[in-house]
Order: structure tokens, then C-alpha cells, then sequence
């Protein structure tokens, strides 16, 4: 497996040229079906396709080590695996936070001292006597971090529909994805955590003492303390799109012209998933909305963009 291995910090250089440092084994499936067929005048077509595949590293000449967020390579698990922590809720006050401490001496935060209502409760994996951290940062020794899967697309699959009547024709094409995760940058998912990410429309939904079952924690500015990387934060990148959607009439002549065909097309019309609305489903795990300076911080990274739907009305001619 071609990649680059992690620079050491006394290498002076941000990336290492490419080099073979792994064995990848890579398996997957496939399945398609169609029909065609005529009733009377109108001939229609139908067909599926659905494959997956997965991959996981054998044998890695890096250092195999973990942290919260994209692990890109990591012997015995598939590339780009999601850790994170474990977190139950919010917490409801300072009090509950103090208590809970008292109860399980050592246990501390983020932001230990500023712990209040609303903000993020972290799990303990094992017993609750330490900072929430990464622990010796291995996967044998991942600290509080969970295994929440890898940012592959699986179980991708498309549907055609094609149907011809008395010179009408239709077609559309819906395409989609059954299982995908995927991590928003946490800079970007917390709100007044910078100048440059101001809060979105989506952060309405923040917890206040009336609105315990939110989404998001309490505003808190300068801070990402709430949106460490976890599985509350995982986003569900599964989805249907109708990719492409077409209505035409062939309208046949005689002089000059042998036929002119008059049509409507429609590109990523529609689409339903579970994905923050204001992101597209199929964007780039750790997607983000500033263009950070450093070429590290930009690698695997994906600065989101506005997603474009096309309607297009036009005349095909044949002589």
C-alpha cells in the first residue's frame, strides 16, 4: 500500500513522500438486476445495482497509534477509522457535575473548572478515577476512546427507471448509500467557538434550562471543550438522491427537419437523509468551513462548499 508515514517532530518537513508501508486487504460484492419489457405502445426498463466493499490493514510499518478523530492507518482495522469518546446526554447543573466528582474522586473534564448545565457528558471507559483523555494513545491502551467505525461509503446503490410511450420518454435515476459515518470538524460543529465560525441556523437547537433535550450544548464562546470528537457528534452520512431526472417528447416532422425532441432534465433534485441539512451528504469526512493555514490541518479534510441543484430545458434536432 502506497502512502506517506507521519513525520517525526524533528524531521522539519509536514509530509513524507509516498512509499510502500503496508500490506491493504480489500474484498466486496456486487449485484445487479433489470427487467425490459413492452405492454402495448409503452416499453419500460428497470434496473438495480447495490455493491459494497471493505478493506482492512494487515501489516503497517507506522506507528500504530489512536487518537479522537480520523486515524488514517492503523494495523487490523479498515483506513480512516472514527474514535472518539463515550458521552450520556449533558450535564443539568454544576451541582450534578461536583456531586458526581465526590462520588468518583479524580474524574475530571474538559474545562474542569467551568462545568456547568448543558455542557457534554463525557463516559469514563472503566473505573471514573482520571481526566477524560487518550490514554497511552495504542489501540491496546485507547485511553476513554471508542471505536465508532471508519468513513467509508457501504452499501451503495442505484435504481434506473427508463419509460417510452407514443414519442413521450422518462427516465430517472436515483442513487444512494445504506451505511456511512462521518465526522464535522469540531471547530466548525461548536458554535462561537472562533471569530471565523460563527453559529449556523442548524445551532438554534442548544440546551437551556427549558430545552434540556437539545442537540447542541450550551453556547459557550472560545471553546470546543463540547465537541470533542464523540459519538454524539457522529453524523449519519447514509442517503437516497434522485441524481437525475429527465421528460422528453419527440415530436416527428418531415421537411427539412426528421425530428425535434423537447425536454426537461433535472440534476440532484432531491434527496432524504438523516445528514445535517446544511451539509451534503456526500461531503468529506471531517468537513469544515474555514480554510485552515496549515497543510497538516488540510490533509483528509474536506472545506465544504454549497451543493448546486440543475434544472435544464432544451431542444435536440436531427436533420
Amino acid at each position: 500500500m502506497l502512502s506517506p508515514l507521519t513525520p517525526g517532530n524533528i524531521i522539519g518537513a509536514e509530509n513524507l513522500p509516498r512509499e510502500n508501508v503496508g500490506t491493504l486487504k480489500i474484498w466486496g460484492w456486487e449485484l445487479s438486476v433489470g427487467w425490459r419489457d413492452k405492454i402495448g405502445d409503452l416499453k419500460y426498463n428497470v434496473s438495480f445495482n447495490i455493491y459494497d466493499d471493505q478493506n482492512e490493514l494487515i501489516d503497517y510499518k507506522g506507528v500504530d497509534a489512536v487518537s479522537a478523530g480520523t486515524v488514517a492507518q492503523l494495523a487490523g482495522y479498515p483506513l480512516n477509522t472514527l474514535w472518539g469518546y463515550q458521552t450520556a446526554g449533558f450535564w443539568k447543573s454544576r451541582q450534578e457535575y461536583l456531586d458526581y466528582q465526590a462520588a468518583n474522586p479524580g474524574y475530571k473534564s474538559w474545562e474542569d473548572a467551568k462545568v456547568a448545565g448543558g455542557d457534554t457528558r463525557y463516559v469514563s471507559q472503566g473505573t471514573a478515577d482520571h481526566t477524560i483523555g487518550i490514554g497511552g494513545g495504542t489501540p491496546d491502551d485507547p485511553g476513554d476512546l471508542i471505536y465508532l467505525g471508519d468513513a467509508g461509503a457501504h452499501y451503495n446503490y442505484g435504481v434506473n427507471i427508463g419509460l417510452e410511450w407514443k414519442g413521450f420518454d422518462f427516465s430517472c435515476f436515483l442513487q444512494g448509500v445504506g451505511k456511512r459515518s462521518f465526522f464535522v470538524n469540531n471547530s466548525t460543529l461548536a458554535p462561537l467557538s472562533t471569530s471565523s465560525e460563527m453559529p449556523w441556523t442548524i445551532h438554534k437547537d442548544y440546551w437551556t434550562e427549558d430545552n434540556q433535550d437539545a442537540y447542541f450544548a450550551r453556547l459557550f464562546g472560545n471553546s470546543t471543550g463540547n465537541y470533542q470528537y464523540a459519538d454524539r457528534w457522529v453524523q449519519n452520512g447514509s442517503y437516497i438522491r434522485l441524481k437525475n431526472i429527465s421528460l422528453g417528447y419527440t415530436i416527428p416532422l418531415k421537411k427539412f427537419i426528421e425530428s425535434a425532441r423537447v425536454y426537461v432534465t433535472g440534476t440532484d433534485l432531491w434527496e432524504s437523509t438523516k445528514t445535517f441539512n446544511v451539509f451534503d451528504p456526500e461531503i468529506a469526512n471531517r468537513v469544515e468551513t474555514a480554510t485552515s493555514s496549515s497543510i497538516n490541518d488540510r490533509v483528509g479534510r474536506g472545506n465544504y462548499y454549497p451543493f448546486f441543484r440543475t434544472l435544464t430545458v432544451g431542444v435536440n434536432i436531427t436533420l
